[in-house]
Order: structure tokens, then C-alpha cells, then sequence
């Protein structure tokens, strides 16, 4: 006689929920970081740029 053992798996996200976790001032906080995160990007691109792309200042790339 054959014993047979099942054996079920529960999928997880590997990422968290956080929705429940943000309050007002918390999601105010993370907006605040993100758009200071988006105008320190768009400064670096305009600093990086100024002279054109690389395919404008070095020919043949």
C-alpha cells in the first residue's frame, strides 16, 4: 500500500502592501521626497545636457 502526502504552496507577493500604512502626513512626507527626487533628475539632465547630446559635440557617434 502507496501513501500519498499533498502539499499546497500559498503564493505570496514579495512585494508589501503599504496602502494601509500611509496616513495623511506620511503620504504628504513621500510626495514631498519624490518630487524632491524628480527635480534633483531634471537638474542633473540639464546640467549633463547643456552642451547637447553626445551625438551633437563628438562626430561620428
Amino acid at each position: 500500500m502507496m501513501n500519498t502526502t499533498t502539499t499546497t504552496i500559498e503564493q505570496q507577493s514579495l512585494r508589501p502592501d503599504f496602502t494601509g500604512c500611509l496616513t495623511e502626513d506620511s503620504s504628504d512626507i513621500l510626495f514631498q521626497v519624490l518630487n524632491d527626487i524628480e527635480l534633483e533628475l531634471d537638474g542633473n539632465l540639464v546640467k549633463e545636457f547643456e552642451q547637447g547630446l553626445p551625438a551633437d559635440i563628438i562626430p561620428g557617434v
